[in-house]
């Protein structure tokens, strides 16, 4: 089982100029990184942990997928492999980072060759929804407008969040009903007419 990270006090810091703001985490205790990865169409998107000041940090950081060596390059020189996520015996060969989108199939031997580590294929409209919980649930801040170029953020209770639309930008575009189902005893429920696709996720 991997390690969990401890989400209280969490909150949004300045920008670092990239459009990517990393997330405080004041009471998460300094270990060895974690990494995750979403390879898409276009882009590879990393969120990972690291210390800054003797703190923790939730950062971002994205590369075109054509440059994939260049991905390599960064988790090599940020130690972004030191034990991290999940691994099945004692050697590298057996780490395992939690990866969602068509690349992580494609380019699944790539990582094993030129990193080491093996991709556990994750759902990614389950990690979709999961992680934009998780930003509207635990991190203030996370809610906000940009019109004209200012930015306004959005009070929003984790008590009344549900239901709401979640759109997903990428090579392709979609759009998500998330609402919170109760005495319901599937994990997922698809509504269909001729007008739209709903699909209510279990949270």
């Amino acid at each position: 089982m991997g390690r969990r990270i401890d989400l209280s006090g969490a909150e949004i810091r300045a920008d670092h100029g990239d459009g990517s703001p990393p997330i405080f985490l004041p009471r998460q205790p300094a270990a060895s990184p974690l990494l995750a990865l979403d390879i898409g169409g276009t882009l590879i998107k990393l969120v990972y942990t690291a210390s800054c000041g003797g703190e923790e940090e939730l950062r971002f950081a994205k590369f075109e997928r054509r440059r994939l060596d260049d991905c390599f390059d960064f988790v090599r020189a940020q130690g972004l492999l030191g034990c991290n996520g999940t691994t099945t015996g004692s050697s590298k060969e057996n780490m395992t980072l939690k990866a969602t989108g068509g690349g992580s199939y494609k380019f699944g031997d790539d990582f094993r060759q030129k990193l080491g580590v093996s991709l556990d294929k994750l759902d990614e409209m389950d990690s979709v929804v999961s992680g934009a919980n998780f930003l509207l649930q635990n991190v203030p801040g996370a809610a906000f407008t940009h019109m004209s170029g200012k930015m306004n953020s959005i009070d929003i209770s984790p008590d009344n969040l549900f239901p709401y639309l979640l759109v997903n930008i990428g090579s392709g575009v979609s759009i998500l009903k998330v609402a919170l189902l109760r005495h319901h005893d599937s994990h997922m429920e698809i509504q269909q007419n001729a007008a739209h696709i709903t699909m209510c996720y279990q949270v």
